[in-house]
């Protein structure tokens, strides 16, 4: 018999510890390491604590493998979450590796599997992986679990065995089983919708709906709150199978009559006791607990003509079946081997995935992010918002974002601009809120807190946190907060002797901080199930309690469907945030907020007893403070207009030219508050009716932004959708015309230019997730806190500068932190970076001048005083992320490199000026530019994407507050490429450029850059590879690319003259540098339709159109559609491919083959041999590296044309570089690692690099002329076989 079969023969008859010590017996461990079973421990021996060692009957040693490795059982009379994690640290002191099990009858089993993760030097944490074994009722991935610890004879020591142990309880294992058979059922339930005509979109929908409910379905019976049963679905689909054989119930009437009585009445307090169920049946539905909330209230889709047939559920069924759920979501050190709701979350991530087909903007965008990546950046977080919370004020000079808080007009200036933030004061300081957060051991900061008396302040910063996620999806980081604050606030409760149950505590948490936004209503309806099982994880709810009361509070307050982006009412795009409102409206806010907690909470004293009710109170408040706004711009008009007047009367005292200056001032600010005005009156007038209302942050959570400015932290991971699938959310895909783009894309800046008016334009190429920035650093209020993670690829890409240039300006960029050994996203092909800032901190209001800003219309920039910090750590979170580092990163103001993490601290300012690009026509002699060039290039003229934001007084008037210097009055931020050089760049990087300062150019004065061949989807037509030569000018050619039937295939002749030597794939089996051959032939026709009629080549283009390749992205709109693209008329030489994986290979192409995937040089000065053997140098891979773009998960380096031709860098071209180039050139190139010398296999410090000695002698010259000594030669060579190791092995990662 097979293992399996053994294990499924065994485990049921486990009762007993003979049975055990039999199971692992039958497992093939070894008999002479296994113990005689009727020896019992002495329980004394292991000083456990007294009410633990009360709980234990006997303890038995299973397996002992020469003192290294044990398996132990514990017989106890109770277990609980506490106890488990108490014996196994306890046990953990004593044993260095042991797996334990543990039972209370020798009928429900807990198999314990303990790791340590090293935190630093003598400091380890305990992960435990644990496995719920019922014996009666075990399921497929137990057994499966349990068999896989099976010894296979060919185990040589305890290690080999403790790693059977660690790949069996792997909890991917199981999640990815679970996530490949949800897909599987998913598109089967889909499909068969489709066929009842119901639409594609509502298919989709409804099949998550139909999932979603079954799943949670499972997750509730381990409560045994359905017919005290723990698999209810399977009595109940038992129950119903056997009415049928009876003939009390039809076939095919499951769903109806059993499952969405269930769902629809029974779980909403509204049984309907119909006729065709049983009395037992009747009775367990009546006693259903009432679940009220939005996945089980009857919707539009619950009306629409489907039907699942018994046989569709008994597939779905037998597919639950096979898998063990658990309401209690893993945690970073505490896992369990089963279904938990954290899987709502990958399954949110597959499907949105999949539903690419259906949303246009779904491409790949949504990711589920892992627990220790959500658990990191929640408490990350949280350090900052306690530390604003207890320090002191700082200063008395407020800054203040936006709208709120400018001078009062005749106010000075300060002479200096404070900190952002002044942390630590007020008895608490940052290393104990550290410590708070991070240790796992909180005794000593718990005496700290009690010494100072600092709990009840604690729990007051605590109830005031206002936490949201803007993209929210199934809730991750809403969970992930949950667990942290609930943690909190048990720890203040055991210490003020306060008592709250599990369910009020989590409940609390909830109602008091937690708020999302999705735009995919059943992504909303995913966090809402995972929040509700969060509240009922420990909780045993009396049954009066379940049924009486609805159990779970109206979440649908706190979480929104609606775009978090776009924010419009009638076509106007609404910003009105505003603490600065009456007395009057602060109390109705906070009658609404007290009114919306008492909705949540299910209150009978509730004033407003519906959904609708509440939202028609948001209206009408905000409709007031409207009223409120505009009265208020009509007082400051009428002060304007009081202080125009006196300037006219005082006019003869000053100079008719100031005067007049002035003048326009004032009118310019009456007109703009004028303007405003309007717009309100507008939007007043758009939003009488709560059910045309879209989601509009302004008035959904009017509260938070009218009693404290906005949030305390905005967190999440926002969609990564490319700029050109960024389309209207939630409109069909079949729908999205290029002007539905066109015109989304022109909302969503307009909508960021609502709260920050200087941001004049954005790169058309930013990817979704940049607008997501901007919107979520407007959500914060003055001392809130920004946490994203999200790509890197802002970091060094065109379209990040924009980012990286308002972050300068406005914000404290607190840290970016990067990983080089694991990448966070499994199912993504894509790099992240964790990006923890500050609140954005401006001065414009809505484009009028501030006192600030007198004379030029902008805002100062008060961050470049910050300090940002770029963190790179060298191993996974979950063994990096601890107090010691974390508290030594902030602290350090130097680069500090460890064996866990490199820190590279560099002021704002400095990335500034790093990134700024003078006009070229700037005289060198005197350092200014002409007046012409100034009023050009000045950013009095521009700002962040084009729009004034200097300092005033800049230029040294007189008093002048300035923190900017002149190297800043012309010229424009052009980018950085902080990835490269902050996070990635080894030291030898920085050494080179210093070593070659004289020799520092720009790549664009050596080339012209041209991007690579793109036929738009239509390589099947203008590529041809099988091609055999005929006479009279003609070619024989077959192309059977992309076509599914064989009578389709073209085989026939064509013109040579029309086709063209073309490198496809050539390249990739000649790794040479020169191109001496090709392997394929573009399609080339620049001639007027009506001359080639009668060709050949005609019958051809025919055969295209018969395959669609005239309705292409590019051929689509172009005439003629086969119309050569400007790519197919010329080539280049020099061939630079558009990503590099193990090697660096710059091409020659002295032939001038046209080329695919090639972005091509133009030559502008030097010989193109020299310059392609100074490209193919170890010199410029270091360049690559450092400055390519790691933004893709596969481990690929792409290179952008652009980035590449504004590579500043010594650029070293000698005549001596051509005689090693010779031989160097002719030969294959092999993986970088390969020609240096290093085995990648071994740590590439303790080799000694041996390059090839043509790459060698070719190296040489470039050191030589740099200086470079011996060790720092070494350092290239080992720095670029790093970078690439690092790339390749982290996109392996996972």
């Amino acid at each position: 018999m097979d293992i399996k079969g053994l294990v499924e023969k065994i485990v049921p008859e486990m009762d007993s510890a003979d049975k055990v010590y039999g199971l692992f017996k039958s497992l093939n461990y070894p008999e002479s390491k296994i113990l005689d079973p009727t020896y019992k421990r002495r329980i004394e021996e292991f000083d456990f604590a007294k009410e633990e060692r009360e709980k234990l009957k006997d303890i038995y040693t299973v397996f002992n493998y020469d003192g290294k490795l044990q398996i132990l059982l514990i017989e106890a009379k109770s277990l609980s979450v506490h106890s488990v994690r108490y014996l196994t640290k306890h046990l953990s002191g004593r044993y260095l590796r042991f797996l334990l099990i543990l039972t209370t009858d020798y009928k429900e089993y807990t198999f314990v599997f303990p790791e340590f993760e090293r935190i630093e030097e003598g400091k380890h944490k305990l992960k435990l992986t644990r496995l719920n074994l019922d014996r009666n009722q075990p399921y497929h991935t137990d057994l499966l679990t349990i068999s896989n610890i099976a010894l296979r004879g060919d185990e040589e020591d305890w290690k080999d065995i403790w790693k059977r142990w660690k790949d069996a309880f792997s909890v991917e294992k199981v999640t990815d089983s679970f996530f490949e058979d949800y897909k599987n059922a998913f598109f089967e339930i889909r499909k068969t919708f489709e066929k009842q005509k119901i639409p594609v979109k509502n298919s989709h929908e409804l099949s998550q709906q139909f999932l979603n409910r079954l799943m949670f379905l499972y997750f509730i019976s381990k409560k045994r709150w359905l017919n005290d049963d723990s698999k209810f679905i399977k009595w109940y689909w038992d129950r119903y199978r056997e009415e049928k054989r009876k003939g009390n119930a039809k076939d095919n009437t499951f769903y109806e009559d059993y499952l969405k009585m269930l769902f629809l009445e029974a779980f909403n307090n509204k049984y309907s006791h119909p006729h065709y169920h049983p009395k037992d049946v009747e009775k367990i539905l009546a006693a259903a607990p009432y679940l009220n909330g939005g996945l089980f209230h009857r919707n539009e889709l619950d009306d629409l003509p489907f039907s699942i047939s018994d046989s569709l559920f008994e597939k779905v069924f037998s597919f639950f079946e096979k898998y063990n759920f658990t309401i209690r979501e893993d945690i970073p050190l505490d896992i369990e081997v089963a279904v938990d709701p954290q899987m709502i979350g990958y399954v949110y991530e597959s499907l949105s995935n999949v539903a690419e087909e259906i949303y246009e903007r779904q491409d790949l965008g949504i990711f589920y992010t892992p627990t220790i990546e959500v658990d990191f950046m929640c408490r990350r977080s949280l350090v900052e918002y306690l530390n604003n919370h207890f320090a002191g004020t700082g200063s008395n000079f407020s800054l203040s974002r936006g709208v709120g808080g400018v001078f009062p007009p005749l106010e000075k200036p300060p002479t200096e601009i404070p900190p952002l933030e002044k942390g630590g004061e007020g008895g608490f300081g940052k290393d104990w809120i550290y410590r708070l957060l991070f240790d796992e051991d909180k005794k000593e900061v718990a005496e700290y807190i009690s010494k100072n008396n600092l709990w009840y302040r604690l729990e007051e910063a605590l109830d005031n946190l206002a936490v949201v996620d803007p993209a929210c999806g199934s809730g991750a980081f809403l969970v992930g907060m949950l667990h942290v604050l609930a943690e909190l606030y048990r720890l203040i409760y055991s210490h003020i002797n306060r008592e709250m149950t599990e369910f009020e505590l989590k409940k609390k948490v909830i109602g008091n901080s937690l708020y999302g936004v999705d735009v995919m209503p059943w992504a909303v309806h995913s966090a809402e199930l995972r929040l509700w099982l969060q509240l009922i994880i420990e909780e045993d709810i009396p049954y009066e309690q379940r049924k009486l009361f609805p159990l779970l509070p109206n979440l649908n307050l706190k979480l929104r469907v609606g775009d978090s982006l776009v924010q419009e009412v009638g076509g106007i795009s609404l910003h009105v945030r505003d603490s600065r409102l009456s007395p009057s409206l602060k109390r109705k806010l906070t009658s609404l907020k007290t009114e919306k907690e008492k909705y949540f909470n299910n209150d009978p004293t509730a004033k407003f007893k519906n959904h609708e009710s509440l939202l028609q109170e948001e209206l009408r408040i905000f409709g007031e403070i409207l009223d409120d706004k505009i009265i208020n711009l009509q007082k400051e008009i009428q002060g304007i207009e009081g202080e125009k007047r006196k300037l006219q009367i005082e006019m003869f005292k000053d100079s008719e030219k100031e005067s007049e200056k002035q003048k326009n001032l004032f009118e310019e600010q009456i007109k703009a508050k004028g303007t405003e005005i309007e717009h309100l009156r507008e939007t007043r007038r758009k939003i009488q009716s709560p059910e045309k209302k879209p989601f509009i942050w302004d008035i959904d959570f009017a509260e938070i932004f009218g009693d404290k400015g906005g949030f305390d932290i905005v967190i999440g991971n926002p969609p990564y959708v490319r700029q050109e699938k960024i389309a209207p959310p939630n409109k069909l895909k079949a729908e999205v015309m290029l002007e539905d783009k066109r015109e989304y894309k022109d909302k969503l800046l307009s909508s960021i230019q609502v709260h920050y008016p200087f941001v004049k334009k954005l790169d058309k190429k930013s990817d979704y997730y940049i607008y997501f920035y901007f919107h979520g650093l407007s959500l914060l209020n003055d001392k809130g806190t920004f946490c994203f993670i999200t790509s890197n690829s802002w970091l060094d890409v065109g379209y990040g500068k924009d980012l990286q240039e308002f972050l300068l300006k406005y914000c404290h960029i607190k840290a970016v932190y990067d990983n080089e050994a694991k990448r966070s996203f499994e199912h993504a092909d894509v790099n992240t970076i964790i990006a923890l800032f500050g609140s954005p901190l401006s001065r414009v209001d809505r484009g009028v001048s501030s006192p600030l800003s007198r004379g030029v219309g902008g805002v100062f920039w008060p961050a470049l005083s910050e300090t940002a910090r770029f963190v790179m750590f060298k191993d996974a979170f979950d063994k990096v992320i601890n107090t010691k580092n974390l508290l030594a990163i902030e602290k350090t103001e130097a680069i500090q490199k460890t064996e866990s993490y490199r820190v590279y601290p560099v002021k704002q300012e400095a990335l500034l000026e790093e990134g700024w690009e003078q006009p070229e026509e700037e005289s060198e002699e005197s350092g200014v530019s002409s007046q012409k060039s100034e009023e050009k290039n000045s950013p009095l003229s521009r700002g962040v994407g084009g729009v004034s934001d200097l300092p005033p007084l800049a230029k040294g008037g007189k008093g002048g507050f300035s923190l900017l210097k002149e190297k800043f009055l012309t010229g424009k931020y052009e980018g950085n490429k902080w990835g490269g050089k902050y996070l990635r760049a080894p030291d030898i990087f920085f050494t080179i450029l210093e070593k070659g300062a004289h020799l520092i150019d720009k790549m664009s004065n050596y080339f012209d850059g041209e991007r690579y061949l793109n036929t738009g989807g239509a390589d099947g037509f203008f590529i041809v590879t099988e091609v055999i030569p005929q006479k009279n000018g003609l070619f024989k050619i077959r192309n059977d690319a992309t076509v599914k039937k064989k009578e389709n295939v073209f085989s026939g002749l064509i013109e040579e003259k029309y086709l063209i030597p073309t490198i496809k794939d050539y390249v990739k089996k000649d790794k040479k540098i020169v191109i001496d051959g090709f392997d394929a032939y573009c399609l080339v026709i620049d001639e007027k339709p009506a001359t080639i009629k009668k060709t050949y080549a005609y019958e051809y283009i025919k055969w295209g159109e018969n395959q669609g390749y005239h309705h292409r992205s590019v051929t689509k709109s172009q005439k003629p559609w086969y119309k050569p693209t400007r790519q197919m008329l010329h080539s280049s030489q020099i061939l630079v491919p558009r990503s590099f994986y193990d090697r660096h290979v710059i091409h020659y192409n002295p032939n001038n083959y046209l080329s695919l995937r090639f972005y091509r040089l133009h030559l502008k000065r030097g010989s193109t041999p020299l310059l392609i053997a100074f490209l193919n140098t170890t010199y410029i891979s270091l360049f690559l590296e450092t400055l390519g773009n790691k933004s893709l998960g596969q481990g690929v380096l792409d290179f952008f044309m652009a980035d590449f031709l504004n590579l500043r860098i010594p650029i070293i071209l000698d005549e001596a570089l051509l005689k090693p180039f010779e031989e160097f050139k002719k030969r294959n190139l092999r993986p970088l690692l390969d020609e240096l010398g290093i085995n990648p296999a071994l740590p590439i410090r303790e080799q000694k690099p041996n390059p090839l000695p043509d790459r060698k002698a070719l190296d040489d010259i470039i050191f030589d002329i740099l200086g470079l000594t011996e060790d720092e030669r070494n350092e290239v060579y080992w720095a670029v076989c790093e970078l690439v190791k690092n790339r390749l092995e982290k996109a392996r990662s996972v």
